[in-house]
């Protein structure tokens, strides 16, 4: 029981630490860059974004620790594979964007990370569908943060909102 609890701790630290780079990387630009650009009519509002990325990171360790105990704490194994790649490119998009002002990239990263989370998604499900409905969420705003990245990248490339 103590290894799975350390395991748990491990997990949660992961993730928030990428919680946190993520967090540096947007506010690199996010008072100025950020807020100069021109965005969708259906951008929410900056705070929104710290309280729902924490409760989705959290979501996304507990699902990730679920699969590594069905697993037996094997990090070597395909489903644990498919979650570091997701959250590779769930940690690199800020930096792209925010730090990067690189639109078009961040849409690309973004992208693979929307069909990285259906494939983490799918992987999970044989080991546990608790861990698999866990990362539902983080798909569904990873879908909608991809629709403004896209209507953004569209303005950067033919009206070049980046000058």
């Amino acid at each position: 029981m103590q290894n799975k609890f350390t395991g748990l701790l491990v997990f949660l630290f992961i993730v928030l630490l990428i919680s946190f780079l993520g967090f540096l990387a947007t506010t690199i630009s996010v008072d100025n860059w950020y807020a100069e650009l021109k965005k969708p009519d259906w951008t929410p509002s900056n705070w929104i974004f710290a309280p729902v990325w924490i409760v989705l990171y959290i979501m996304i360790a507990l699902s990730g620790w679920l699969v590594w105990v069905q697993v037996g704490g094997d990090l070597d194994s395909t489903p644990m594979r498919v979650y570091a790649l997701q959250l590779f490119c769930n940690a690199i998009w800020p930096w792209l964007f925010f730090a990067m002002h690189n639109t078009v990239i961040a849409f690309i990263d973004v992208s693979a990370l929307l069909i990285l989370i259906m494939v983490n998604m799918a992987v999970f499900w044989r080991y546990s569908p608790l861990a698999s409905l866990l990362l539902f969420p983080y798909l569904i705003w990873t879908a909608f943060a991809m629709s403004i990245n896209f209507v953004i990248a569209l303005y950067d490339i033919f009206e070049g909102s980046l000058q």
